[in-house]
């Protein structure tokens, strides 16, 4: 790997400090030029760059993001290793050193890990007395959101929120996608959408929109969808843990998650959307909502599990967000969510999605609640193609 390549990486994460923790997952000693390792140690220790270190690597193109860097440096790194140590167990096994060969199949080299450092949370749950069940990542292309989130842990209600048509749907299945792809149970709680609808946009995720999905939509539309075409849009996930529910009900949601977390293993669910849900009948609005997010709390301490969890505002929620008297961008407020008080009780975090210009494909990701990690903003682009956020 060129030394342009390892500044590159150093100037991408002094360009945004957020994605420091990647410079800890490439060793060293992976790095070949002396000046990027005395950079590194730098960035690391938290000192400041010199002014002419700190212009140097200001004036280095970054193509990628740090991860990809990271992830390019760690396999060239490893690879070299790799070939170093080859070399000497054949140069032994040659001369018929056993010992040698003993002591270096004893120490064979090991791929870094490239998975993030565990959030406060998760030390605390993983590190204590009672380690937790499970601790599932994110799909790669939403590890800036990890940063934030950390892992899925058991007990954590993640909230989303933002206007229609900003993309919180797709979020809640390209994670509930990415999961299912992994062989990790998932159950995707449609409230309003049909399973047909659902599944096909889920096919969209994978290959893309094409004239197939549309063709089965259009065919769902007209009532003219048959048995044989349904098996067609159900046969790219089968045997993938991805289950589609449709319901309007709490009560009934919650029986059918108790089922699903004790016979299939689920442990991630997700709400689309809160708000549709229904309590019992003589419950108004706001009082169903409440119902909703506490009777989700509740199961998550008699189940542990993970709820991932869309919302949306109240009237004031979307005045917010637009702007105020002197013509500047509002971010949105805890308090702007339909039931907010209950919300904000329960939640682990509280994530909203902006679209800062209309026709363009970016979203900012902004946290106003974090239980255990700090509250930050970032931003993703928004592929239409694959209904996918991306780096």
């Amino acid at each position: 790997m060129s030394e342009t390549v390892e500044l590159q990486f150093l100037a991408s994460v002094q360009r945004d400090e957020r994605q420091a923790h990647w410079l800890r997952m490439v060793p060293e000693h992976y790095f070949q030029s002396a000046l990027a390792r005395s950079l590194r140690g730098k960035l690391l220790r938290g000192e400041g760059l010199d002014l002419k270190e700190a212009a140097f690597l200001r004036q280095q193109r970054v193509d990628y993001p740090a991860e990809m860097y990271a992830r390019n440096l760690v396999q060239e790194g490893f690879l070299r290793e790799a070939g170093v140590y080859s070399s000497s167990l054949s140069e032994a096994v040659q001369a018929r050193k056993y010992e040698a060969v003993s002591q270096l199949l004893l120490s064979p080299p090991m791929m870094p890990s490239l998975e993030p450092p565990l959030a406060a949370d998760e030390r605390f749950l993983l590190e204590g007395e009672k380690a937790v069940e499970y601790a599932y990542p994110l799909p790669p292309a939403l590890q800036q959101l990890q940063t934030y989130w950390g892992r899925l842990l058991p007990g954590a209600i993640h909230v989303v929120a933002a206007d229609n048509g900003v993309g919180k749907s797709l979020l809640l299945e390209q994670i509930g996608l990415g999961l299912a792809l992994a062989d990790i149970p998932v159950v995707d709680y449609s409230v309003e959408m049909p399973f047909v609808p659902r599944i096909l946009r889920y096919h969209q995720h994978v290959y893309g929109p094409g004239t197939q999905v549309n063709d089965f939509y259009e065919r769902w539309a007209d009532g003219k969808l048959s048995r044989e075409d349904l098996k067609n849009i159900v046969k790219p996930f089968q045997g993938k843990p991805l289950y589609i529910q449709n319901t309007a009900r709490t009560n009934d949601m919650l029986a059918h998650a108790e089922q699903m977390y004790h016979t299939r293993g689920v442990r991630v669910f997700l709400v689309d959307f809160l708000q549709a849900l229904q309590g019992p009948k003589s419950m108004t609005k706001f009082e169903a909502i409440s119902y909703a997010i506490t009777s989700i709390f509740n199961f998550t301490k008699r189940c542990p599990s993970t709820w991932l969890v869309i919302s949306t505002y109240n009237r004031e929620g979307k005045s917010a967000q637009r702007v105020d008297k002197q013509g500047n961008r509002q971010m949105p407020a805890n308090q702007d969510l339909m039931g907010a008080n209950e919300i904000e009780t329960f939640a682990w975090t509280i994530t909203h999605i902006l679209r800062d210009d209309p026709t363009g494909a970016t979203r900012r990701f902004y946290m106003s609640k974090n239980r255990f990690n700090p509250l930050g903003d970032f931003t993703l682009n928004f592929n239409g193609l694959t209904l996918t956020f991306e780096p």
